[in-house]
C-alpha cells in the first residue's frame, strides 16, 4: 500500500513540474539536469583536466530509459562513453544536480540512494574522454575499442582478453571521478590472487564487479597518474598488466615508475588537441 501511494505521487508532482514521466516506465526529458550540466561542462573540465594537457569538449547525450519504476533491481548505469563519437551519454532517469527541485524529488523518489549526483558521474566518463584523446593525442588510436567491455554483463570472466582493458579503463575514469574528493585507494590486491585462480573464472557475485573494475582500477593507476599525468595514462593504455603481473601489482607500478621517470618515454604531441579539433570542424562544414 505505501508503494502505490509513492506512485500516485509521482505523476501528480510531475505533472506540477511539467516534467514528462510515464507511469511505470522511467523518466522523460530532464531540463534542469541538461542545463546544469551545459553550464558546467567547462568549469569541470577546466579544474580537473587542464593539467594532463586539457581535452577538447565531448558531445553530451541525455538518454531516456524505459526502466520500470517498480522494479527492484533498476537500471544501474550512470553514464556511458562512446569513444568513436567522443560523446558521453547520460540516463536522465538516474542523475541528480546539486539543486534543490523538483526534478531531483522525483528521481530520489525512484531512485532513492541510487540516485548520483551528475557532476561525479560526468567527472568519470570526462575521464574515459581524456584516456581517448590522449590516445589519439599520441597516435594510438581510438581507445578504448567499442568492443573492450559490455556493461551489465551478469558474470565478469576473469580471462577474457577485454579484462585487463576494461580494468584500466574504467580505473583511469575512477582517477578522475574522485580528483579533488576522496582519493584514498581502497582494494586489497590479494583480492588478485583468488579471482585469478583457475578455479575462479568469473566475478559475478554481489558488488564484486564494481570491486574489482572500479576499486581495483583505481589503485592499480593512481600511482602513475599521480607522478606522470597524461604520459602515465599513455603508458597504462601502451602498457597495461598482464595477469600476471596483476598476481604483483606493486611490481608492475614500480616498473612502470622506473620506466617514465629514467627515459624520454614518450614524445610530446606535435599538434594541440584541441586546435586540431577545430581544424576538423572546418574542415566538414567547407565540405
Amino acid at each position: 500500500m505505501k508503494r502505490i501511494r509513492k506512485l500516485l505521487w509521482i505523476p501528480a508532482i510531475a505533472a506540477i513540474s511539467g516534467f514528462s514521466i510515464n507511469l511505470g516506465y522511467g523518466i522523460g526529458v530532464n531540463r534542469p539536469l541538461q542545463r546544469y550540466v551545459n553550464q558546467n561542462l567547462n568549469s569541470v573540465m577546466s579544474s580537473h583536466f587542464n593539467d594532463i594537457g586539457g581535452i577538447s569538449k565531448p558531445q553530451i547525450g541525455f538518454i531516456v530509459r524505459d526502466t520500470p519504476i517498480t522494479s527492484k533491481e533498476p537500471v544501474h548505469i550512470l553514464g556511458a562513453y562512446e569513444p568513436d563519437d567522443r560523446l558521453i551519454l547520460l540516463p536522465s532517469d538516474a542523475l541528480i544536480s546539486p539543486e534543490t527541485n523538483l526534478e531531483n524529488l522525483i528521481i530520489k523518489m525512484l531512485r532513492g540512494k541510487r540516485a548520483s549526483n551528475v557532476r561525479e558521474t560526468l567527472k568519470h566518463e570526462l575521464g574515459h574522454h581524456a584516456a581517448n584523446e590522449i590516445s589519439q593525442r599520441f597516435g594510438n588510436g581510438i581507445w578504448p575499442q567499442r568492443e573492450v567491455y559490455t556493461h551489465g554483463n551478469i558474470m565478469q570472466y576473469i580471462r577474457d582478453a577485454n579484462f585487463i582493458n576494461r580494468l584500466i579503463s574504467e580505473g583511469i575514469a575512477t582517477y578522475f571521478e574522485r580528483k579533488g574528493g576522496e582519493e584514498q585507494a581502497n582494494f586489497n590486491y590479494e583480492e588478485w590472487k583468488g579471482l585469478l585462480k583457475q578455479d575462479r573464472r568469473w566475478i559475478g557475485e554481489r558488488e564484486k564487479p564494481y570491486y574489482v573494475f572500479y576499486e581495483g582500477g583505481y589503485a592499480t593507476v593512481k600511482p602513475i597518474i599521480d607522478k606522470f599525468g597524461q604520459y602515465g595514462i599513455l603508458y597504462l593504455i601502451r602498457n597495461p598488466p598482464t595477469e600476471e603481473e596483476l598476481q604483483d601489482v606493486k611490481k608492475y607500478q614500480d616498473e612502470a615508475l622506473k620506466n617514465l621517470s629514467t627515459s624520454i618515454y614518450f614524445e610530446k604531441p606535435k599538434v594541440n588537441p584541441k586546435e586540431e579539433f577545430n581544424r576538423r570542424l572546418e574542415r566538414f562544414f567547407k565540405r
